[in-house]
C-alpha cells in the first residue's frame, strides 16, 4: 500500500489516476485485442507505415479506411489517425490491417504517473548519503554541457532551485511551447534529479548543473497517451538531450518502442520507473531493453509498491524523498517515480564525467557498481542492486578524491630515549588471495550461422565460468539488443524494421568483471521466402 496522501487536491488527482488502470497484454493483431480492459483514447489510433512508403500510398490508406490523419511522428513513420463518428477503435484497426503498407496499427494507450505525493515539509534528505552521492559530488556535480529531459506533467519553471537552468521544451498535450506543470508530478520528479545543490536553500538534486528540458506529455490529471510520450521522446532526442527521465508507464506499444529505439540509436540514455503495482508486472517504456528500469527501496528493503520482473535493472530510494514543489515550496514524495530520477540524475553525472559516453556504457557503469541486495547477483526484485553514485562515477574514469587533511595538533613533549631492544623479526607476508582472471566461455546457439531470420527472433546462448556467469549481453552489428541475467541465456530481437546482413555476438561477464566474447554468427534479416504454389514456378 502506498503512503497516505494528506493534501486534498492531490488525493483527488491520485484517485482519478488510479481509475485509469492499464492492461499489460501485448497487442499483436486486431484479433488478439481485448480493448474492454485496456485504457486507450477512444477518438484516435496509431498507424505505423513501413519505411519508405510513398506519401500517396499513405494518403490512399487513409482514404480507403475513410479517415484523416490528425498528426504524425515523422521520425518513426507513425500517423495519429482520428476515429470517425460512428466507427470504433477495434473496427478501424481491422480496416488498416488489410493494407500491405501498414507495419502495425494499435490503440493510443493511456500512460500515467508512477508517484504518490505526500505533505510538504522542509526536508532532511536521507537518500543522498544512502546512494553515496556526496562522494560523487566531490568529483563532479554535473555540467551545463549535459541536457536532462524530463517527460512528465511539465515543470514549475520559475522555482528558484532550477529557474536558471531550464531550457526550451514543449507541451505535447496542448501543442504549444509552454510546458508549465498543471499537476505537480513533473516538478517533483525534476527536483529529485536536478534541484541545484550548495545554494543555501531547500534541497539538493542529484545533478546541480545539467540544463533541464521540460517536455509535457501528461495532462493535469497525470495521464497521457502513447502518442504524446512518443512525440516527447523523439523531440528530446532531436533537441540535444543526453538523458531522458520517464516517471510514467503503461501498456506495450509498437509506436512507443520505435520512439525509444530512435532515441537510443541517437545516443540518448533512457531511464524509466518500473511501476507501482507491487507485483511482477512489466510497464512500458521501462520494460524495453534500451531503457534502464528502476525499482524503489527504503533503506535496504524493497518498497511494497515497487514492481519486479526480468526487465528490472537497479533500485534507488523511492520513499519519503525530499524535492521541490510547484509553489516555490518543498515536498516529500514516494513511488517508483521518485526512484527513477535518482538514476537519471546519476546518468547526467556520468555524462558530465565522461563526455560522449554511450547509453550502454552508462547502463554498465550503474549496474556493475550497484550494491547487491536480495539474492547474490541479479534478481527480479532488486535487479543488480542499489545504485552507488560515487562508484559509478569512478567506474567511468572519475577520480576518487583524497581524504581531507587532518587538523594540525600541538607536538607532544619528547619522550625519553628507550632502552635498546632486539630487532623484531618481520611477520611473514600472508599469501595473496587468488585473483580470478579467467573469462567465461560463451557461444550463440540460435540462430545458426548463415540463417535467414525475420520478425521477432529468439537469440540464445550458452555460457559457463569456473566461478559463475552473472549476465550475458547480446549485440547485433555492435548495438546492444538485450541482456540476460541467468541461464537459459536469451533475448528477443525485433527485426521487423530491419533488412540485410547482421553479425550477432554475445558477451558473458563473471563476478570479477572478466568478459568472454562469442564467435560471430552471421544472419540475413528480411522477409521469409514464400513457397510457390504446387505446379508453378517462382
Amino acid at each position: 500500500m502506498l503512503p497516505r496522501l494528506k493534501h486534498p487536491s492531490l488525493r483527488l488527482l491520485l484517485s482519478i489516476a488510479l481509475l485509469l488502470s492499464l492492461a499489460v497484454t501485448p497487442f499483436a493483431t486486431a484479433s488478439s485485442y481485448t480493448l474492454e480492459n485496456d485504457a486507450h483514447a477512444p477518438d484516435r489510433i496509431l498507424v505505423g507505415f513501413k519505411p519508405g512508403t510513398p506519401a500517396w500510398d499513405i494518403a490512399g490508406a487513409h482514404a480507403n479506411a475513410g479517415t484523416k490523419a490528425r498528426g504524425r511522428i515523422g521520425q518513426i513513420d507513425v500517423e495519429i489517425v482520428s476515429v470517425p463518428k460512428g466507427r470504433t477503435v477495434a473496427g478501424l484497426i481491422k480496416a488498416y490491417e488489410k493494407n500491405p503498407n501498414v507495419e502495425f496499427v494499435e490503440p493510443d494507450h493511456v500512460m500515467q504517473t508512477m508517484l504518490t505525493p505526500d505533505d510538504p515539509i522542509y526536508p532532511k534528505q536521507w537518500a543522498h548519503a544512502y546512494t553515496n552521492t556526496p562522494d560523487a559530488w566531490d568529483v563532479t556535480a554535473g555540467s551545463d554541457n549535459v541536457v536532462l529531459a524530463v517527460l512528465d506533467t511539465g515543470l514549475a519553471m520559475g522555482h528558484p532551485e532550477i529557474a536558471s537552468r531550464v531550457i526550451d521544451g514543449y507541451d505535447f498535450v496542448n501543442n504549444d511551447a509552454d510546458p508549465t506543470d498543471d499537476n505537480t508530478h513533473g516538478t517533483l520528479v525534476t527536483g529529485v534529479a536536478a534541484a541545484t545543490g550548495n545554494n543555501a536553500m531547500g534541497v539538493a538534486g542529484m545533478d546541480w548543473n545539467a540544463r533541464i528540458m521540460p517536455v509535457k506529455v501528461l495532462n493535469s490529471s497525470g495521464s497521457g497517451s502513447t502518442s504524446t510520450v512518443a512525440n516527447g521522446i523523439t523531440y528530446a532526442a532531436d533537441h540535444g538531450a543526453q538523458v531522458i527521465n520517464m516517471s510514467l508507464g503503461g501498456s506495450p506499444s509498437s509506436t512507443l518502442e520505435a520512439a525509444v529505439r530512435y532515441a537510443y540509436e541517437k545516443g540518448v540514455t533512457l531511464v524509466a520507473a518500473s511501476g507501482n503495482d507491487g507485483a511482477e508486472i512489466a510497464r512500458y517504456p521501462a520494460a524495453y531493453p534500451e531503457v534502464i528500469a528502476v525499482g524503489s527501496v527504503y533503506q535496504d528493503t524493497l518498497s511494497t509498491f515497487s514492481n519486479s520482473g526480468s526487465h528490472l535493472a537497479v533500485v534507488a530510494p523511492g520513499e519519503r524523498i525530499d524535492t521541490i514543489g510547484v509553489r516555490d515550496d518543498y515536498w516529500y514524495v514516494s513511488g517508483t517515480s521518485a526512484a527513477s530520477p535518482f538514476v537519471a540524475g546519476l546518468a547526467a553525472l556520468l555524462h558530465a564525467a565522461k563526455p560522449g559516453i554511450s547509453p550502454d556504457e552508462v547502463r554498465t557503469a550503474i549496474t556493475a557498481t550497484a550494491r547487491d541486495l536480495g539474492d547474490p547477483g541479479w534478481d527480479k526484485y532488486y535487479g543488480w542492486g542499489h545504485i552507488d553514485a560515487a562508484a559509478a562515477v569512478a567506474y567511468v574514469g572519475g577520480t576518487t578524491p583524497l581524504p581531507a587533511p587532518e587538523e594540525p595538533v600541538a607536538e607532544p613533549e619528547p619522550a625519553p630515549e628507550p632502552e635498546p631492544q632486539p630487532s623484531p623479526q618481520p611477520e611473514p607476508e600472508p599469501a595473496p588471495e587468488p585473483v580470478d582472471t579467467t573469462a567465461p566461455s560463451v557461444g550463440i546457439t540460435s540462430p545458426s550461422d548463415g540463417a535467414a531470420v525475420s520478425g521477432l527472433v529468439a537469440v540464445q546462448a550458452e555460457a559457463s565460468d569456473e566461478i559463475g556467469v552473472v549476465r550475458v549481453e547480446f549485440y547485433a552489428n555492435g548495438v546492444l539488443i538485450g541482456t540476460s541475467p541467468s541461464a537459459p541465456y536469451s533475448t528477443n530481437w525485433n527485426t521487423k524494421k530491419l533488412k540485410g546482413a547482421y553479425a550477432l555476438t554475445a558477451i558473458a561477464y563473471d563476478a570479477a568483471g572478466n568478459a568472454g566474447v562469442s564467435a560471430t554468427v552471421n544472419v540475413t534479416v528480411g522477409e521469409a521466402t514464400k513457397k510457390a504454389p504446387p505446379g508453378k514456378s517462382k
